[in-house]
């Protein structure tokens, strides 16, 4: 089964599309969350892209970036969405806390490091 990776990097970004749509659908189960996002000038689209483009290679050790990369092998795209996924739910109440630019830094950069150096990563994956 092919999961199109291609469309990720086509003309329109379709791939890149359909996976921020389908976490921020995802994310419908924590409307507080999404709201607040907002509220903060962050949108999932614009907030998550740049996990799905680079698996998070710029954000974290590589050893955190290859179990994030064997996840999406193994698991697929939903695999990879359940571990953003996970890691919003774990950290929610800090996501919460914070406002502007800290939430900004947070969702781009610190969320994966904070979630993986304070919980095992099998606390991320169904």
């Amino acid at each position: 089964r092919s999961l199109q990776w291609r469309l990720m990097y086509t003309h329109g970004f379709p791939k890149l599309q359909e996976l921020t749509s389908a976490l921020e659908t995802r994310l419908e189960a924590f409307p507080h969350i999404l709201q607040h996002l907002r509220q903060n000038s962050l949108e999932i689209k614009g907030t998550f892209t740049s996990h799905f483009l680079t698996f998070a290679i710029d954000k974290c050790q590589l050893e955190i970036s290859t179990r994030l990369f064997e996840i999406l092998l193994l698991d697929g795209q939903t695999g990879y969405l359940n571990v953003l996924f996970r890691m919003i739910e774990k950290k929610q109440d800090q996501i919460m806390a914070l406002t502007d630019a800290d939430l900004q830094d947070f969702m781009h950069r610190e969320i994966l490091t904070d979630c993986v150096t304070n919980c095992p990563m099998n606390d991320f994956t169904f």
